[in-house]
């Protein structure tokens, strides 16, 4: 279950990335806003990716229940969006709020605080993925007041 979870959290992290690579090529004046979150995203994806090397060395665990089905309606959601990017019918504000949404989902989920480190390395790793969720929140809400 626990390699599950990671698996699908590396997926959901690379699909972000992809979304905002696409908002980048639908809002040319946005670009370098959309690729600097979409780099950091695929860094996000890497961070996921150790941690799961990490679960084979039996350096953390679950301590919580969490469903799958969650991060599978996210990830449905954002290729939804992938889709609409190509399209002339998102506007800049609709992509913000968007994105604003899916790192504020993530962050609500509490995904980050279903895990057990057994190592203060995987700890600061999922704080690290937290705090970094919470500083793009930060950025896309100052995006979004810019353009309203």
């Amino acid at each position: 279950m626990l390699n599950q979870i990671l698996d699908l959290m590396e997926k959901h992290e690379l699909t972000l990335a992809e979304l905002y690579s696409g908002f980048a090529k639908r809002f040319p004046a946005m670009k370098e806003f959309w690729i600097a979150i979409a780099i950091e995203e695929k860094a996000h994806a890497d961070v996921i990716k150790s941690l799961r090397t990490q679960t084979t060395q039996n350096k953390f665990s679950l301590k919580s229940t969490f469903t799958l089905e969650g991060v599978r309606n996210s990830l449905a959601f954002m290729n939804k969006f992938k889709d609409e990017a190509k399209s002339d019918s998102l506007s800049e504000l609709k992509a913000v709020v968007i994105a604003l949404n899916m790192e504020r989902a993530t962050l609500e989920s509490n995904v980050f605080d279903i895990f057990k480190p057994l190592t203060t390395h995987a700890l600061d790793e999922l704080k690290h993925l937290r705090a970094h969720t919470i500083e793009h929140i930060k950025r896309i809400e100052d995006k979004r007041t810019s353009l309203m």
